[in-house]
């Protein structure tokens, strides 16, 4: 079963692992996010839940823009999971600059075929889901 692609952005890009991973023949909904950025952290639980209630559907990215010392302890500290990149660049640059971004945090939904299907920024409790719930039919209560 083909998969939405999430991306919570920031861009190629390096797994925690230290590999690279180029972005181009992706198709995953992209997260950006910022350790310092009060709303992406906010937006975590809500995220995880996502991920996990629809592991089959969505494919979900977490790229950071902080540096990789940071961006490694933000990672453990808060024990994420799943496919955690960071650009290792300057913000405004890579796939910032593609997909627009123009704050944190920012969403990427691209579909199985590889399209973008919809872009937006910024966050409040419960607008993950209901903004999912708009663009995919993924049985979100």
């Amino acid at each position: 079963m083909k998969k939405f692609l999430f991306f919570f952005i920031l861009f190629v890009c390096h797994t925690y692992d230290s590999r690279s991973q180029d972005t181009a023949p992706v198709t995953a909904n992209r997260f950006s996010i910022s350790s310092g950025c009060g709303p992406c952290i906010e937006s975590l639980p809500e995220l995880e839940e996502i991920a996990e209630l629809y592991k089959d559907t969505l494919a979900i990215v977490s790229i950071s823009i902080d540096p990789p010392k940071s961006w490694k302890a933000f990672v453990e500290k808060r024990q994420m999971k799943g496919n955690q990149w960071n650009e290792l660049r300057k913000a405004g640059t890579g796939l910032a600059m593609s997909y627009g971004v123009k704050g944190y945090p920012h969403y990427v939904l691209i579909a199985p075929d590889g399209k973008i299907q919809s872009i937006w920024g910024g966050y409040g409790k419960g607008s993950l889901l209901k903004k999912l719930k708009e663009e995919i039919n993924i049985g979100i209560n």
